[in-house]
């Protein structure tokens, strides 16, 4: 289990809200359980005028290389009178920036490019060409002028590469690319 401290500012300690943290940082660790710590501050600032205490809370979550942060100010809010939903909405995005985190740590964002992945899956060195098959599984030819910054003796089967097309008299070609890394 994470390391968690939680303080009460402004107000007396509730069994009831520290139960609730307790309870969504059990959730935390099931998205992520490589945490090292989460601080939570809950507190009544001061009055408003016409609603009374709103309640406010802070919440930092320290992961390997990075701290979330999350500030919950909900003044503008009227369900947010009850302290145990203001806790609950930032422990919701609280897990949001975490599965962000996460994902980018597994690395299962896709990154948007300009042009498409491909591999290379026939290679004819003596003859200075190839063939690489996309992401949708057609199979494009390309010459060794191709490749680019001379990359054609680097080439593999297997090769992870991203490419340029224009259309051939046999069909489409690659008109550049470069290697990106291994088949994934």
């Amino acid at each position: 289990m994470v390391y968690f401290n939680i303080s009460f500012r402004d107000m007396s300690p509730s069994e009831s809200v520290s139960s609730l943290v307790q309870d969504r940082i059990e959730r935390l660790e099931r998205i992520n359980n490589n945490m090292i710590s989460c601080e939570v501050v809950v507190s009544l600032p001061h009055k408003h005028r016409v609603r009374g205490r709103i309640p406010h809370i802070h919440l930092r979550l320290k992961v390997p290389g990075k701290t979330l942060v999350v500030d919950r100010d909900p003044e503008k809010d009227e369900s947010h009178q009850d302290i145990h939903i203001v806790v609950g909405d930032a422990f919701a995005a609280l897990e949001r920036k975490l599965e962000d985190y996460t994902r980018l740590q597994h690395r299962v964002v896709k990154t948007l490019s300009a042009q498409p992945d491909a591999v290379v899956s026939r290679l004819f060195p003596d003859d200075d060409y190839g063939f690489i098959e996309d992401q949708d599984g057609r199979e494009l030819y390309f010459h060794r002028n191709s490749v680019l910054n001379g990359g054609f003796e680097k080439l593999e089967v297997g090769a992870h590469v991203r490419f340029s097309e224009e259309m051939g008299e046999k069909g489409p070609q690659v008109t550049s690319m470069h290697i990106v890394g291994r088949e994934l």
